[in-house]
């Protein structure tokens, strides 16, 4: 199996490695260790040790020489060698259900621990799709799509819903929301914002959940005739992702959700604010987190909506 970090990891990674406060005025900071890892089933253990110097925009420096033993239910899985500049590995591949750890012996700082739980899969189904969700700030359409899956009511979980489209250009990322839905609008995401919904089922009262997400769809208008005008749609696949995440991934990704919205209104704005990112590193900074995967897929042939 090829070794190698989730994509979205290495974006967690450019962010100081999970500093505690982002700002432009920073206190005076000791080096501390950061450990990053995301643990997805059927995926080998793949952890990222650094030492974080600063908070400012000077990157983290990769650390070679920690001592890792890994943890399945509390049982010594193995110890992890390094394979790359800060990166070590385990052949150990994650498996759903279970509960992880890692103990982290760095020569210079107090021992580092995580832990997290590994969430059972849960399957996601595209029940329904719309080149004409709504009208958008274009004057052209969203896309739009219901899906559907099953959350047990007598337990407190958390979830992320990742939506793409493949097209003969490739495949990439849409920004998605349901507007109506008082799931979404609880955890305070902004409409059409970022390129993962990330909540719990705080606010669900049923087992059978459906939610229906629009994004950017047909805004191609041609006009063939003074009153003849439409608006195309080219053959592309949607592709959506449900994650079952762990609470320590819902809080971190939440978190870094509203570092970005806080980092976009200062910009706009001209001021700057510090900003905490959740960390479930003992004795460090940093995340140790997992979530469990399923994808469904719909095929959306080439169409003509007439432009109203």
């Amino acid at each position: 199996m090829k070794l190698g970090l989730p994509a979205f990891l290495l974006l967690f990674l450019l962010i100081s490695a999970c500093s505690k406060l982002i700002s432009d005025e920073f206190p005076p900071f000791e080096p501390v260790p950061a450990i990053n890892a995301i643990l997805v089933p059927g995926r080998n253990v793949n952890v990222h040790v650094s030492r974080v110097e600063a908070i400012d925009d000077t990157p983290p420096l990769p650390i070679n020489d920690a001592l890792i033993t890994l943890y399945r239910n509390g049982d010594s899985v193995t110890e992890m060698p390094l394979y790359g500049s800060g990166l070590y590995y385990s052949h150990e591949p994650v498996r759903g259900g279970e509960v992880y750890s890692c103990s982290i012996r760095i020569e210079g700082f107090p021992d580092l621990y995580c832990m997290d739980s590994i969430p059972s899969n849960t399957s996601v189904r595209i029940t329904g799709h719309t080149n004409t969700a709504k009208v958008n700030e274009e004057g052209g359409y969203n896309e739009g799509v219901t899906i559907e899956f099953q959350d047990d009511p007598n337990t407190e979980d958390y979830y992320e819903v990742i939506i793409d489209k493949r097209t003969d250009h490739g495949r990439y990322n849409v920004y998605a929301f349901d507007e109506p839905s008082e799931v979404l609008l609880n955890e305070g995401l902004e409409p059409y914002f970022t390129e993962s919904l990330v909540f719990s089922d705080k606010m669900m009262e049923e087992s059978n959940i459906s939610m229906t997400l629009d994004f950017e769809g047909a805004n191609n208008r041609h006009c063939y005739y003074r009153d003849s005008c439409v608006y195309s749609v080219y053959e592309h696949a949607i592709i959506v992702e449900l994650r079952h995440v762990s609470r320590e991934y819902y809080m971190f990704k939440k978190d870094f959700y509203f570092y970005e919205k806080n980092l976009f209104t200062q910009f706009s704005e001209g001021n700057t604010t510090a900003f905490s990112i959740y960390s479930n590193i003992e004795n460090g900074m940093g995340i140790f987190a997992g979530y469990t995967a399923s994808e469904d897929s719909i095929w959306v042939p080439d169409a003509s909506i007439p432009a109203k």
